[in-house]
């Protein structure tokens, strides 16, 4: 054999290793395309729509919430400024005596033994 018969030869083996890998790599592009996850997805207007409506709704409730609160906590402030200025008024010594809201009058508190 003379060197031009081998370079073909070699050539040869050369090109279908090539056309090997090309086929190789395409397969292997295939399978990775598929093992890719999906990082995001798009919503529909309609599924927009639907959750800003819902988050809406939540952030009325919770002002409202935080209304009822505020109500709550002002009307705590004026039943204890208005019993402690009752306790004023009769000279009560909250040591003794101490409201009771459901009878709505000063008690004697329970003596500890």
């Amino acid at each position: 054999m003379n060197v031009e018969t081998e370079v073909k030869a070699v050539e040869a083996k050369v090109e279908a290793v090539a056309s090997e890998v090309k086929a190789e790599v395409v397969k292997v592009a295939e399978e990775v395309k598929a093992a890719v996850v999906r990082t995001e997805q798009a919503l529909t207007a309609e599924e927009k729509l639907a959750l800003r409506e819902i988050e809406v709704e939540y952030l009325k409730a919770q002002m409202q919430i935080q209304a009822l609160s505020q109500t709550t906590q002002n009307a705590q402030k004026r039943f204890t400024s208005t019993v402690e200025a009752l306790g004023k008024k009769y000279v009560i010594d909250p040591a003794v005596l101490a409201f009771d809201n459901v009878e709505m009058k000063f008690k004697t508190l329970a003596q500890k033994l």
